[in-house]
């Protein structure tokens, strides 16, 4: 028990073990939300611990899974049989998507970099979804795009070219294969307004118009652009700004807003109907692997949202874009290797900072209930664990806004339902083939946590306790 009245006890563990000489002809999904990062494989687990309050029951997860498979993207719908006595799942249709869609071979090209790294979007019969490159070098003869396609059937209703090819009128003639376009945020479907809002990635490194780096908003049923916003018009520091995080569909009132953080470390809210600024708020500087990863959660009146770990390559000391960056006006605003604060409350009417707190470095979504705010804080060092971090989420709490905190190993959002809290857990079995920082702390963390003399039947998940 915290000293907050938070009984943060492990209620129960599901393990699964993969067996591994067994086969799947779907690949498993990439464990890291960065798509510039990776992580080694891992092995799911769920563990549960309980809420304060009770809540309301979450709808269960939609059957529709993006998946990546080796060097192509394959979006798959599958249904559940229920008539036998254990229930399996059936694949009705997939789909496959090339980075290079015009070649006829392009369903086999090895070297195709093309992934879904999104959630997808389901909206009436149209399952929409992006295409990312993976972090794939500039001048490679791929491209990434946005698409939706039917639900029942799988066939592409339309696709939209996020670095398309325009003539001297500015009509579209198709697309630009030289490795940008990449869309690696889960969208986000503003049901009234019949919009679909989604982040772009840079162009070598840069907001490339006109739609890198941008938030782009698409009618849901033709494709067609409704808006764009570009948050940095230029960089010349190459800073890596990709807007980053799936957005926030938010409603006050008669009026509909979009709210979405940058790897710039700000957070930008948006009306809906035409995507004009209402305000923008940065809390830290951002850069390679800083700034807003994962979606923000609202509660009627306040946004929170964690931020990931910085800029550069803490290891080496190197590899900061912009160090002579500074902002007299907030000293947080300083290009560094880890930043902080971490985990941020805005008021969603002014973009006030309500209230901030340090090392709570992450890339996944924050998640909200009963006042309440989780976040699956990543990991430092092995001093500083990975840990499930509760908040309290209320503006006049007495002293730090920290309940609890449960270690464990986190890279996805936590759930809740009915006084439980659910978070996925899992371990590392390689080291990362990438000197990336966000690779490097997912790795060390499943070093440090992971018994490897045991064989792989027998490997526990270890507790470390609760503060």
């Amino acid at each position: 028990m915290t000293d907050h009245g938070m009984d943060s006890s492990l209620r129960w563990m599901h393990r699964q073990v993969h067996s591994s000489g067994g086969s799947s002809s779907i690949a498993k999904r990439p464990s890291c939300p960065c798509p510039k990062s990776a992580a080694g494989h891992r092995h799911p687990g769920f563990r549960a611990f309980p809420i304060r309050h009770g809540s309301r029951r979450r709808a269960g997860s939609s059957p529709l899974r993006a998946r990546l498979s080796g060097t192509v993207s394959i979006l798959a719908a599958a249904r559940r049989s229920i008539g036998s006595e254990r229930r399996k799942w059936e694949i009705i249709w997939k789909h496959v998507f090339c980075g290079n869609p015009e070649a006829p071979d392009c369903e086999t090209d090895a070297a195709d970099p093309a992934q879904i790294l999104t959630s997808p979007a389901v909206f009436e019969d149209l399952v929409l979804v992006g295409i990312d490159l993976g972090g794939n070098a500039y001048g490679s003869p791929y491209r990434g795009a946005f698409v939706a396609v039917d639900s029942s059937t799988g066939q592409q209703v339309w696709r939209f070219e996020t670095d398309p090819l325009l003539d001297l009128s500015g009509k579209v003639l198709g697309g630009q294969n030289r490795g940008c376009g990449g869309v690696w945020p889960s969208p986000a479907v503003d049901a009234d307004k019949r919009i679909v809002v989604f982040g772009t990635a840079d162009c070598d490194e840069q907001p490339v118009p006109p739609y890198h780096s941008s938030v782009l908003a698409l009618d849901v049923h033709s494709g067609k652009l409704r808006w764009v916003f570009r948050p940095v018009p230029s960089d010349p520091h190459k800073c890596d700004f990709d807007v980053g995080a799936a957005p926030n569909v938010i409603k006050l009132g008669a009026f509909s807003y979009i709210g979405v953080g940058d790897k710039n470390g700000t957070y930008y809210l948006l009306f809906a109907a035409d995507g004009h600024l209402v305000w923008s708020t940065r809390v830290v500087f951002g850069g390679g692997d800083g700034g807003f990863f994962g979606g923000a959660a609202f509660d009627g009146r306040r946004l929170f949202s964690a931020t990931a770990f910085g800029d550069g390559n803490p290891q080496t000391q190197t590899g900061l874009c912009d160090p002579g960056f500074h902002d007299p006006r907030n000293p947080h605003l300083v290009d560094t290797y880890i930043q902080d604060p971490s985990i941020h409350a805005l008021d969603v009417l002014t973009g006030a900072v309500l209230w901030e707190a340090s090392n709570n470095q992450s890339f996944g979504a924050t998640t909200l209930a009963n006042a309440v705010v989780f976040s699956g804080f990543t990991g430092l060092s092995q001093n500083n664990l990975p840990a499930v971090k509760a908040y309290n989420a209320r503006t006049n709490a007495f002293g730090s806004q920290l309940l609890a905190v449960f270690p464990t190993q986190v890279n996805g959002v936590p759930g809740w339902q009915t006084r439980r809290l659910f978070r996925s857990a899992g371990r590392c079995s390689s080291p990362p083939a990438t000197s990336s920082m966000a690779a490097a702390a997912e790795y060390m963390h499943c070093s440090f946590r992971s018994n490897r003399a045991l064989p792989r039947r027998q490997r526990l998940f270890p507790i470390v306790g609760r503060i």
